[in-house]
């Protein structure tokens, strides 16, 4: 046999590795013969290279370093340096025995720790964007990922749902982080099993026991192929079950002389009908709390459909989910449309101009009508407005605040004794929230606020058709062991493989059982393989009732975290809602001008538009023109005591103000004209 030996020395202080070396086995001063070798499912397979006469000198194969050794052109082993040598002299003995295993052992030295996205910070952009650090905790429930949702516009904040992982995604999780502590692996997404998998918390748990966590329920097996070493790559971790897996086959020795590369040399082999049950029953019990009311609920899932009546065997458990809880919340929001071009809807908003509400109307509001040559302006195109009870995000729809405004005509009389003067253009505001939601009737929304959200049955509705088909094969279940010998490696002596026997039992010869673990020597020129087969031993079903009834408490992650930002650059982001009695939609005037082309006015003018008009009057009541004319943009009102040695006008304010009641001797609050305090022209220093 052709044997051949790679070595990556490991340099352990850049914690990288040298170039590879390669040599024959007896030029690297090995024994040509290796013992104490096996390969296993969902264990490390292992190597023991033996070099007589070295117990004593140095060698290169020093602790992390890693090997690949090829026998007839098929990489039989890929792996690392697991130890120091093992140095044993004496009398009949001189040599040092160097231990190596696999990609698995590597697994199992690697704390698997699950990664979230922490919040740090907003980069305001636009647009605004979060700004997330990885964050790993050992202490996490498998089979869950958090994820961050970022609430832009509302607050600056963050808030983690949780995804369910498949086997797959979880194990390639397992898989990127060993690989990105440098663990020499790879993998196909495609060559790992799917299976839904029920979350458990762990802590401190390695990569390689994340891994097995995936396959314990399934019974399948889990292997490194070592092929791609040949061509510079990595060892590629298969799993798949046994259904799925193509199989081997071997020919019992008769008599004469046997073709060692296709011939068993003996057996020993059982069947386990034992395995085998009626059928599979998962009743998922969970407890929901709503409101301090509890209740228990039940769904079974069953397979085969319909079920046999002999239940001799059968697998029947109950399976504990997390217990939801949460409070009900009910929401009222009844809405109008919003239709600035009707008379009629502005005499709702605004009670003043309503004659069924205002016995004040006809003297105040005369021929009121739309003014001439305008049309009324809004912010938003939402169709309707919020006029009772308020709007969530939880309801859907839209909502933003909208400014409405439109420009009237009507004759008032200021006082019963004047003449009813002409009003142009009065200019009337009001804010809305508006909506596209529609329930001019009313309607209350319900909506429950889970504080613990429980757990999804659907992706587990499967599992009793994947217990029984595993604890249910057609050829049903074997274990056993088969010697083997080749004299040329064929590489297809390996665990992912099924296994027949021919020439023996005729149910041998379609057992299809799986390989689980395979001892192997090299010696005088041939190998010599111990095959065990069997279903994988964690899938009895007793081993699964205890699992699967076992509490598994799911931790259920929601947060927020606070973003720290400079004052300077400090934003504030709140969520548009309409008020919870209505208030918010009732008309609130913000601007209220009259102008007016007949008579004298004291107007203040901004951007060429008027904003502020005051009509002045005699004591007759006649209409008054102003002496001066008024500066853009503002109101002047020349009062002697308002202007300060500066030269500067100081502002106006109605003011609320404590005064004495000479009368009664009490203390009063009225309402006053006043101004800030200054230093007037003709106060003392």
């Amino acid at each position: 046999m052709n044997t051949q030996l790679t070595l990556w020395p490991y340099l352990p202080g850049s914690n990288t590795y040298g170039a590879a070396q390669t040599k024959s086995i007896a030029a690297w001063g090995f024994k040509d013969n290796f013992t104490g070798n096996k390969r296993a499912n969902l264990f490390a397979s292992t190597l023991d290279l033996t070099a007589p006469g070295a117990a004593l000198t140095d060698t290169p194969f020093t602790y992390r370093s890693r090997i690949a050794l090829v026998v007839d052109g098929v990489v039989l082993f890929a792996g690392q340096v697991a130890d120091d040598p093992r140095r044993s002299a004496d009398g009949h003995t001189d040599e040092a025995v160097i231990h190596c295993e696999d990609a698995l052992w590597a697994l199992d030295k690697i704390v698997f720790r699950q990664t979230v996205q922490i919040l740090m910070g907003v980069n305001l952009g636009p647009p605004v964007a979060p700004v997330y650090m990885p964050n790993y905790f050992t202490h996490f429930t498998l089979n869950l990922q958090p994820t961050p949702d970022f609430q832009s516009g509302l607050v600056n904040s963050v808030s983690y749902g949780v995804v369910a992982l498949d086997s797959r995604a979880q194990i390639g999780q397992a898989l990127d982080y060993a690989r990105a502590n440098g663990v020499w692996i790879d993998y196909i997404p495609a060559d790992l099993l799917s299976v839904p998998v029920r979350p458990t918390n762990v802590q401190n748990i390695t990569c390689l026991g994340a891994i097995r966590m995936q396959l314990e329920d399934v019974n399948c097996v889990c292997w490194l192929d070592y092929s791609p070493v040949a061509g510079g790559g990595a060892p590629r971790l298969h799993c798949a079950r046994r259904k799925d897996l193509a199989a081997i086959s071997r020919a019992l020795c008769s008599g004469g002389t046997p073709d060692l590369t296709r011939h068993a040399q003996a057996f020993s082999l059982e069947r386990k009908s034992s395995m085998s049950v009626a059928f599979v029953q998962l009743d998922f019990e969970q407890q929901r709390t709503v409101n301090g009311v509890g209740t228990l609920v039940v769904q079974s899932a069953f397979f085969p459909n319909p079920r046999p009546g002999d239940q001799f065997n059968a697998l029947i458990t109950s399976v504990p989910l997390t217990p939801m809880t949460g409070t009900t919340h009910e929401k009222f929001i009844q809405t109008d449309v919003v239709a600035p071009n009707d008379l009629s809807w502005w005499q709702r908003r605004l009670p003043a101009m309503d004659p069924a509400a205002n016995s004040n109307f006809a003297v105040e509001y005369d021929g009121l009508a739309f003014a001439p040559g305008t049309e009324p302006t809004r912010q938003t195109t939402l169709p309707n407005m919020i006029i009772g009870g308020g709007i969530a995000d939880w309801m859907g729809g839209l909502t933003a605040k909208d400014k409405i405004s439109a420009q009237f005509t009507y004759h008032r009389k200021a006082r019963n004794k004047l003449q009813g003067a002409l009003v142009a253009a009065h200019t009337k505001t009001v804010r809305v929230d508006a909506t596209n939601l529609n329930f001019p009737d009313g309607q209350i929304f319900t909506w429950t606020d889970w504080t613990s959200t429980g757990e999804d049955i659907t992706p587990y509705l499967v599992l009793p058709q994947i217990i029984f088909e595993d604890l249910n094969p057609p050829t049903g279940h074997w274990a056993g062991t088969i010697p083997l010998i080749e004299t040329v490696c064929s590489g297809t002596i390996d665990v992912g493989h099924n296994f027949n026997l021919l020439g023996s039992r005729p149910e041998h010869a379609t057992m299809n059982e799986l390989i689980q673990e395979i001892g192997y020597v090299v010696k005088n020129g041939a190998i010599f393989y111990k095959l065990t087969i069997g279903p994988n031993p964690a899938i009895s079903p007793a081993k699964l009732v205890d699992r699967l009834r076992a509490e598994r408490v799911r931790y259920v992650t929601a947060v927020r975290f606070a973003v720290t930002q400079p004052a300077a650059t400090r934003i504030t982001l709140t969520r548009q809602e309409g008020s919870e009695s209505g208030d918010a939609a009732l008309p609130q005037l913000t601007q209220d001008h009259i102008t007016d082309g007949t008579g004298g006015v004291l107007q203040s003018v901004q951007n060429g538009n008027p904003i502020l008009t005051l009509q002045t009057y005699d004591a007759t009541g006649a209409p008054q023109t102003p002496t001066s004319p008024t500066p853009g943009g503002q109101v002047v009102m020349d009062l002697s005591k308002c202007r300060g040695s500066d030269g500067k006008w100081h502002s106006l304010s109605l003011q609320e103000r404590k005064v004495c009641d000479e009368t009664t001797g009490k203390t009063r609050t009225t309402i006053v004209l006043c101004c800030d305090n200054f230093q007037a022209p003709d106060d003392p220093p």
